[in-house]
């Protein structure tokens, strides 16, 4: 039986890109890198003489070679019905325009994967590890610190920071909610939330500035992840009928806060002259409902910009520790 002989794939070199674009292997190398450091013009040939001749970089080799690996790992505990993807969206514009490869893992709605994914992810030697989720484990701590890769904690202000932080504070979030029901006269108050812990985080800011303000009884209730608009429905139309009486509701979520605004009008609740009403991440729905839903807005492209950008800059000096803030975006529901 005669064996047909095994044909070669042509792969085009380096070499052959820098005989191309009259430039040095070298040249070509630092242009695919970074290609800041190189000329407009010659990087202009660089790709000109990259797109004819289909040379494809590899990555792993040069990454071996310099000890880096070009690979940031984000993790994040959801996509589904998630405030997150903002965020993700802009870090990966800034990071592939660095040429940086993105790796997304998903970590659970209560980041029960956390640690199994930052095993995965360290095998990978990355350059940088993007979270969302709180790192409260000593050992999962000092795994991360261990590797020297960048390490940027995102969405809050942890008091402990592992590294660099982008971020902003639940517990103030919940502080200002209360302020603004409380300016509307507003004196039965009732929290629908996840189960997480950023949002306990809100609950806690919430209770602790209605208790300032003088109001000491702030009814809860509390639901697993994921948040969705049957939540909302479920939760004020248990609250209700177990005789429960409130005159604001504060929610974990905007889907959840869709919910409530949804049973409240089937029940004849007039929204807000009866019920006021606030969500959580002005998602795209929130202006557009009936009423318009008020919420808490976070600029997740200025985090998502902000944390890649301490990647690629990589410049030396103290880690970053920026609050980002957040907006009350009041419209029709209160």
């Amino acid at each position: 039986m005669r064996r047909s002989a095994a044909k070669t794939a042509f792969r085009p070199t380096l070499a052959e890109v820098a005989r191309l674009a009259k430039v040095s292997p070298a040249t070509v190398s630092r242009a695919l890198n970074n290609p800041n450091i190189v000329a407009e013009e010659t990087n202009r040939r660089i790709q000109e003489a990259v797109r004819q001749t289909g040379y494809v970089p590899n990555l792993l080799a040069g990454g071996l070679a310099s000890s880096r690996s070009r690979l940031v790992a984000i993790i994040v505990p959801v996509l589904a019905r998630s405030v997150f993807n903002e965020m993700i969206e802009a870090m990966t514009e800034e990071l592939m325009a660095a040429r940086y490869q993105v790796m997304l893992s998903l970590s659970g709605h209560q980041d029960e994967h956390l640690p199994a994914i930052v095993d995965s992810v360290l095998a990978r030697r990355p350059e940088g590890i993007i979270l969302t989720g709180m790192v409260t484990d000593p050992l999962l701590r000092e795994r991360l610190v261990s590797t020297g890769a960048t390490i940027i904690e995102t969405r809050h202000l942890p008091g402990e920071p592992i590294q660099h932080v982008i971020g902003f504070s639940h517990h103030a979030v919940g502080v200002a909610v209360a302020q603004a029901f409380h300016e509307l006269g507003r004196r039965m108050p009732l929290i629908v939330a996840p189960d997480t812990v950023r949002s306990l985080e809100r609950q806690n800011g919430f209770t602790k500035e209605m208790a300032r303000l003088g109001v000491r009884r702030v009814s809860t209730i509390t639901m697993p992840m994921p948040s969705s608009v049957g939540q909302g429905r479920a939760a004020l139309a248990e609250f209700l009928d177990n005789g429960g009486k409130a005159d604001c509701v504060m929610c974990g979520a905007d889907w959840q806060a869709h919910g409530v605004i949804i049973e409240a009008q089937r029940r004849g609740i007039r929204i807000p002259e009866d019920l006021a009403v606030f969500g959580f991440g002005n998602t795209d729905f929130a202006e557009s409902m009936e009423p318009s839903l008020s919420s808490v807005n976070i600029d997740g492209r200025q985090i998502g910009v902000a944390a890649a950008q301490i990647l690629v800059e990589r410049s030396p000096g103290p880690p970053t520790f920026r609050d980002v803030g957040f907006s009350l975006i009041r419209r029709e529901s209160a």
